[in-house]
């Protein structure tokens, strides 16, 4: 961070900014778009260094955009130090101000207050409620495959996807958590290959980052009734570890999110989105059995999501599609 640059006429952060690291600031000769910025212009017509100093709460120029308007109105409130301040601890928190071109981190938000709290603590809502952000997710998914690479990356891609459309699709499921849980049902698999491992791996290393509702579907998504037995395949962890997460699931309030995941694992395959009898006709090929309960459960759970969005599931999560994430 390059403190001394402080922050932009408009709000932008000069001082984190990583798209000219040539750039000497705002307020330098050699600003790129100093002969185009409407609000430079506008602010030195008013003899203000900055729009959070004006009275006028206005969207002028790039204060449409909801970044620089959100620096803005932090600024306004709190001070240009309280917003370096923020900025510097959440850069060495590893929050990313340019992640890709000019999007970052503090790119990802729609609502000007949820961002404004994002700069004041660090966290969003979604991860104080045990979700990481979608660009975290997409890293530990993308650091997984190169961990262990295999057909269970794309599979994790369609469960997401599905979860997402039909998340979208019914009052009270918010889209983008949908989507991370199912990005992330599978992540256990990056320690290498495994059966019922893969949900303790998975339940454990979520937990560890503090991200407790992506836990709960890495550890519900394996079991639609709750019950060990209808684990489908080998039991390859130790018989305490077996108790514990025997233990976890009896003390859990399976919620739609639980429902939901288990419901998109089960119509996923690594090369698209297949019938829930598909799915489970294959299972039941490759491991010689298919519990008739688990079965009828995740058939209920169709029926419950085709209820709840008053639509075909398989309308709604278009068949054979291609994951555009």
């Amino acid at each position: 961070m390059r403190r001394e640059l402080g922050i932009a006429r408009c709000g932008l952060a000069c001082c984190i900014c990583s798209e000219n690291q040539n750039c000497a600031g705002c307020n330098a000769d050699t600003c790129p778009d100093k002969d185009w910025c409407e609000n430079r212009k506008c602010t030195m017509e008013k003899g203000i260094g900055h729009c959070y100093e004006c009275k006028i709460d206005c969207r002028k120029g790039i204060l449409t955009k909801i970044k620089p308007y959100a620096f803005t109105l932090f600024a306004r409130r709190y001070g240009e130090n309280a917003l370096l301040d923020c900025l510097e601890r959440n850069e060495q928190n590893g929050i990313i101000y340019h992640r890709e071109g000019i999007n970052g981190d503090y790119d990802e938000f729609d609502d000007v207050e949820e961002l404004i709290h994002f700069i004041q603590t660090g966290r969003r809502t979604r991860e104080e409620a045990g979700i990481p952000s979608m660009n975290e997710a997409r890293s530990l998914l993308e650091e997984g495959g190169r961990m262990n690479p295999g057909p269970w990356i794309r599979h994790s891609k369609y469960v997401a996807e599905a979860a997402g459309k039909i998340a979208a699709e019914c009052e009270g499921l918010d889209e983008e958590t949908a989507y991370i849980c199912g990005l992330l049902h599978d992540i256990g698999r990056r320690f290498g290959v495994s059966y019922l491992a893969h949900v303790y791996d998975g339940y454990t290393f979520l937990m560890e980052r503090g991200y407790e509702k992506a836990a709960r579907t890495a550890l519900s998504h394996s079991f639609n009734r709750k019950k060990m037995e209808d684990y489908i395949g080998k039991f390859d962890i130790s018989e305490e570890k077996q108790e514990e997460l025997k233990n976890l699931l009896d003390a859990m309030e399976y919620d739609e999110y639980d429902y939901l995941i288990q419901l998109c694992d089960s119509i996923a395959v690594a090369d698209g989105i297949v019938s829930l009898e598909e799915r489970m006709n294959d299972v039941k090929s490759r491991y010689g059995y298919y519990p008739q309960d688990k079965w009828d459960r995740n058939m209920a759970l169709k029926e419950y999501f085709e209820k709840k969005t008053g639509k075909d599931l398989y309308t709604v999560v278009l068949m054979k599609s291609t994951p555009e994430h």
